[in-house]
């Protein structure tokens, strides 16, 4: 069953457009199967059929297309979808924010001491393993044992489409780099959206922040080392949260990435944030294109200078730009390659991750990896 629905995925990821389709059904495996017969229907000559070679099947995704559609991870039964409850919205962010009550009108003032408030989500800081319900996302938190004397950094790192916290720590490595460097490690995982691990682009970035400041404030972490990552989706909420809380974080790093962020109005940075940006030229999911105008957009935003080659080979490309304040963006794009034909350019540089059916780890050799490059990065920028 799963083989036929990823060659049915396939060819609908190579023949037809969904730039029509909700964003939030896009990100669906299932109804994107449904969808392959609805969407298509006669249009599905313009991009090729079904007897296109495997070669066919990697042609570039249109640009206009801003879901992440192809990471398919293990996936129970997709076709068996009549059973599936529906699922919950995401709980009160209230209730997981350190938030004032404010219930009673008539007192504006709160003089409640905030370690005598009450606790949200996060209540244990202790060194070790710690895995949180939080309204309908799950938060893995690794927390080193030098953090019970000094202030550690914190690092929120955000998986993709059917992914969860455990397949992006598979890819990133970052509880056990976390665990040497002295940072804390957030990664949730996503609610389900029929079976499948999928953020809400609209809403999932608040309780997200939430959580991650509740950590920081029970785990006193240094905050001038708040750091946070993504791949894919993940990627989208990464420009978000810079957008969001550039107050919070001192630098980010979003992989592969949908747009988050149009710099334009509120929909801005308070503040200049050091960026680490990744990209495969041969990325067929979310297609440079998108990369190149987020990456733009950031460039124009803030006063940066001219490029600068960091490094390179005919495989890569790392470059570097600095505004008059000392603020970095880096760009580091490559043509890796997935083993799978779905994911193709959409991968994670120096993985680990690559046996599993849909493997996100770049087969290429090592020339770069991100869960390193993004550390290193992050200890050499501070807030």
């Amino acid at each position: 069953m799963f083989a036929t629905a990823t060659s049915v995925l396939g060819v609908y990821v190579a023949v037809c457009d969904v730039s029509t389709v909700p964003s939030r059904l896009v990100a669906s495996v299932p109804v994107l199967l449904a969808l392959s017969l609805l969407a298509c229907g006669d249009d599905a000559a313009k991009g090729g059929s079904k007897g296109d070679t495997p070669d066919d099947l990697t042609a570039e995704v249109d640009a206009e297309t801003t879901s992440d559609i192809a990471d398919i991870a293990d996936i129970a039964d997709i076709a068996d979808i009549a059973d599936i409850a529906d699922i919950a919205d995401i709980a009160d962010i209230a209730d997981i924010a350190d938030i004032a009550d404010t219930t009673d009108t008539t007192d504006t003032t709160d003089t409640t001491p905030s370690d005598t408030k009450e606790p949200g989500c996060f209540r244990d800081a202790s060194p070790g393993h710690h895995q949180v319900a939080c309204g309908a996302i799950t938060f893995d938190v690794e927390i080193p044992a030098a953090c019970a004397t000094t202030a550690c950094g914190l690092i929120l790192d955000i998986h993709g489409l059917t992914m969860t916290a455990d397949l992006e720590d598979a890819n990133t490595l970052m509880r056990e780099r976390g665990k040497d460097a002295g940072y804390v490690v957030i990664q949730p995982s996503a609610p389900l959206l029929f079976t499948v691990p999928s953020w809400n682009l609209e809403t999932d970035a608040d309780p997200i922040f939430a959580f991650t400041h509740e950590v920081a404030r029970v785990a006193a972490t240094d905050p001038e080392r708040a750091y946070v990552m993504g791949f894919s989706q993940g990627g989208a909420l990464t420009w978000q949260l810079v957008c969001k809380h550039a107050d919070f974080f001192a630098g980010a790093s979003p992989l592969g990435a949908l747009p988050g962020c149009s710099f334009e109005g509120a929909d801005a940075p308070s503040r200049e944030v050091d960026m680490l940006i990744v990209h495969g030229h041969k990325d067929t999911v979310v297609a440079f294109t998108l990369h190149e105008g987020q990456r733009d957009d950031a460039l124009a935003y803030w006063p940066f200078g001219q490029p600068a080659r960091i490094e390179g080979d005919g495989a890569h490309l790392a470059t570097r730009w600095s505004t008059p304040s000392g603020t970095t963006l880096e760009t580091w794009e490559h043509d890796y390659t997935a083993t799978s034909l779905l994911l193709n350019g959409h991968c994670v540089p120096g993985s680990p991750h690559l046996v599993a059916l849909l493997a996100f780890g770049c087969q290429q050799p090592d020339t770069f990896s991100w869960g390193a490059l993004a550390l290193a990065f992050f200890d050499a920028h501070r807030r």
